[in-house]
């Protein structure tokens, strides 16, 4: 007799309820195309691409930001202004989509205006002309994305393989997959020359990573096998397969964050979350929202910045939470 409080049975079931939620239609070029927008600017075209009914009203939106603050994970203070910056980033941002069938490579930006009402908290917000066909169910070929699965992904390399996965979906697609040289996934994931400079680097700070959150979170996730020129690793083959994710709760993990909590003292807990979504945040950031925070940051603190491809440490978390959330109480 299945046992009602199963952990499992409850994923499953959320994940199916998930699925079952609001959806996204977006091109399969816009999944694969090369951009910087970033997590957060990408969970916001993910909002208003889910509210749109029909072509007439597909271009502007108007919305509250206090809506939106909760799916884009932004809280405090300093909500309006992070969100500003992430509009005007993505009226920056250019998207660049490729056509193999023409042999052709496609250059806009996201939106091409943003009008901000003050004392209202609103916000109205034009997509370019070139975005229509891409996110509007046009063409035949399309990515059917579940928002609230989409929403619980924390890593944007994570989000942005996963918006790939969706675009071969192994439910739809036979044989699925895709190859992908070295230098083909940095310009798409518009990585600086200095990032990331070895290959081993970015398969444990990219490939590894992004793989082991789809696993824990995702519908899809994917494997992938490493293209070899002799012995030197000069590209990968890539795999979507479906998947029922999982919670995984290493017994090292769990060691960890007692001990955490012991340190922290009877507040503990609270702290730790207040540092986790800190983290979320650092994590979501693009290079430029993260060039801004560390200026904001006391001097003193800025030393302990993580390098590229290094998680965050409690002590930089804690100064940063100062500067997102300066009306909380900060930490001793």
């Amino acid at each position: 007799m299945p046992v009602r409080n199963d952990p499992a049975a409850q994923l499953s079931r959320k994940l199916h309820d998930d699925l079952s939620g609001p959806l996204a239609v977006l091109h399969n070029e816009l999944a694969r195309g090369r951009t910087d927008m970033g997590l957060i600017g990408l969970r916001l075209i993910m909002l208003l691409v889910g509210r749109t009914r029909n072509a007439e009203e597909f271009l502007a939106h108007r919305v509250r930001i206090d809506d939106y603050r909760k799916e884009l994970g932004l809280s405090g203070d300093s909500a309006y202004s992070h969100f500003r910056v992430v509009v005007r980033k993505l009226l920056t941002t250019i998207i660049q989509t490729e056509n193999p069938i023409e042999d052709s490579e496609t250059e806009f930006h996201v939106l091409s205006r943003a009008k901000y009402w003050k004392g209202l908290g609103e916000v109205e917000l034009m997509f370019h002309q070139d975005m229509r066909p891409l996110l509007l169910n046009l063409k035949a070929y399309f990515s059917k994305i579940p928002t609230t699965v989409f929403f619980r992904i924390q890593g944007l390399y994570a989000a942005r393989f996963y918006l790939f996965c969706k675009s071969w979906d192994p439910k739809s697609n036979y044989a699925p997959g895709w190859r992908m040289m070295v230098e083909d996934l940095r310009k798409w994931l518009c990585l600086e020359a200095d990032q990331y400079k070895e290959v081993k680097h970015i398969r444990a700070a990219i490939l590894d990573r992004a793989k082991e959150e789809l696993d824990r979170v995702a519908d899809v996730s994917f494997r992938y096998d490493p293209v070899h020129e002799g012995k030197r690793i000069i590209g990968w083959d890539f795999v979507p397969v479906s998947n029922k994710p999982k919670e995984r709760a290493l017994p090292g993990k769990r060691r960890a964050k007692k001990r955490d909590e012991k340190e922290t003292g009877e507040n503990g807990s609270a702290i730790l979350e207040d540092l986790d979504r800190i983290d979320s945040r650092w994590l979501a950031a693009d290079a430029v929202q993260r060039e801004e925070w560390l200026k904001a940051i006391p001097e003193e603190a800025r030393m302990f910045a993580p390098k590229p491809g290094a998680r965050p440490s409690r002590l930089f978390l804690a100064a940063l939470k100062s500067v997102l959330e300066p009306a909380l109480p900060g930490f001793n």
